[in-house]
């Protein structure tokens, strides 16, 4: 994932997993906006995450899955990616970087041959249910658009192949400000998603 300024330790990144039987599933991951905010960063349906943020072990990146009957409100250590590339504190370190087993990722009991992933940014993780205040967030699709806000991609995962901002566009400079009846543009360059991409890998 690269964002447009930097990996800024102040504010928190996701990536987002959930394996699904069929490429078409609608439900997916995506984000939160609003109350009653949930766990405060994404909604929809995952069973796994990438957390990225200096509170994290592994260099900042922490895998967790969601703990089955919580409604996304629990979540329980995962391994660490076999492999991740630190984030320094140079100003050009603007991308995260990082390799899973697709073994390592919870099934939720389906036979899965496809992965849902969508990438997110986000300045706060509000947890109480009645905040009334706001959050900016940029995740896949052009968040300032009501019809793109609950956008994620779907890789099948039983060959290799590549998968780039060239499949599913991504644009720059739509970081949206949303909670409290309000969704505005408020750009923020550290929070930007402007670039991703997913590898599979055979045998993995």
């Amino acid at each position: 994932m690269t964002v447009a300024g930097h990996i800024n330790p102040s504010y928190t990144y996701f990536v987002l997993f959930n394996p699904v039987a069929q490429a078409n599933q609608t439900t997916g991951p995506i984000p939160v906006v609003g109350i009653p905010w949930g766990n405060g960063f994404a909604t929809g349906a995952f069973t796994a995450f990438l957390r990225y943020d200096p509170s994290q072990p592994n260099s900042g990146y922490g895998m967790y899955q969601v703990v089955p009957g919580t409604n996304l409100l629990s979540f329980a250590p995962l391994a660490a990616p076999t492999q991740f590339t630190p984030v320094s504190n140079e100003p050009n370190q603007n991308q995260l970087q990082f390799q899973i087993p697709l073994s390592a990722i919870p099934t939720g009991g389906v036979t899965a041959t496809n992965l849902q992933i969508n990438f997110l940014a986000t300045d706060r993780i509000v947890t109480n249910p009645n905040d009334s205040g706001t959050k900016h967030i940029d995740a896949l699709g052009d968040t300032r658009l009501s019809s793109q806000i609950n956008s994620f991609i779907t890789v099948p995962t039983a060959t290799t192949g590549l998968f780039n901002n060239s499949t599913a566009l991504e644009p720059s400079g739509d970081v949206m400000l949303v909670g409290s009846g309000v969704s505005t543009g408020d750009e923020i360059q550290d929070l930007d998603i402007t670039d991703w991409s997913v590898e599979v890998r055979s045998g993995s």
